[in-house]
């Protein structure tokens, strides 16, 4: 069983990234950046990793993984991260293309 320690590092590295794309969403809304200047799939993708954080989340508040799933959860999260931080360097790359920064 994972230790107590373990889950409050998970918890905040879930909050941290959910915070992150939050924050990126807002700076786009700041800049004026109208959302269909912003490819769907992109925008779906950040919107789908915010929700699979969020759910992780609810799952770690509410019961106690094994040590399995506590692996299983954090290679997910890695790929999920590596998924989200790509979106949002395209999205940022896309803009910078339109001279939107």
């Amino acid at each position: 069983m994972p230790s107590e320690n373990e889950i409050a590092v998970l918890i905040r590295r879930l909050q941290a990234k959910r915070a992150e794309v939050a924050a990126f969403a807002r700076a786009l809304d700041l800049q004026g950046i109208d959302p269909q200047e912003i490819p769907h799939w992109l925008l779906g993708t950040l919107a789908e990793g915010s929700s699979i954080y969020k759910r992780y989340l609810e799952l770690l508040k509410s019961q106690m993984p094994t040590d399995e799933e506590l692996v299983e959860i954090n290679l997910l999260l890695d790929r999920a991260d590596r998924i989200i931080d790509e979106c949002i360097e395209q999205i940022k790359s896309e803009m910078k293309s339109r001279g939107r920064e």
